[in-house]
């Protein structure tokens, strides 16, 4: 975990040396399916756990993965990006992934609209924008 978590920081650190602007999205860590394996709850056993029930379930499962990743929660993410604004993406009201968003006040205002948008569509009822939505439309607000 802690060897995964360094090639974050490193990756993390690249992005915001060269990127002005930058969105970077990443799977929760807390959220019931796992993204790489699509297992419900192995992102929450302990490694010690986690690593042997990848070898077994690799052999049968529909989607073989190899645990080489770290899922990250918000406040991991916000330490990694510590200049961006965190957004959560939720999914039937529950965190799916988690965002970090440094952009300009153009991109911001796009969002909101394309968010804007998403909340008024037919499915609006199923995906919760949550605080993106009111994220994006505060900053608008403020830096208008």
């Amino acid at each position: 975990k802690e060897k995964s978590f360094n090639r974050q920081k490193i990756f993390a650190n690249e992005i915001k040396r060269v990127g002005k602007q930058y969105f970077v999205q990443t799977p929760y860590k807390h959220f019931p399916i796992e993204s790489h394996s699509w297992l419900p709850f192995l992102s929450w056993l302990p490694r010690s756990i986690l690593i042997p029930t990848l070898k077994i379930t690799n052999k049968f499962w529909v989607k073989k993965t190899n645990p080489d990743w770290n899922l990250l929660n918000r406040n991991e993410m916000s330490n990694l990006f510590g200049d961006a604004r965190i957004i959560s993406e939720k999914l039937l009201g529950l965190t799916k992934s988690v965002m970090a968003i440094k952009t300009t006040i153009e991109m911001r205002l796009t969002t909101h609209a394309i968010e804007d948008q998403k909340r008024h569509s037919f499915l609006a009822p199923l995906f919760d924008a949550g605080d993106a939505t009111h994220s994006f439309f505060e900053i608008a607000k403020s830096n208008i």
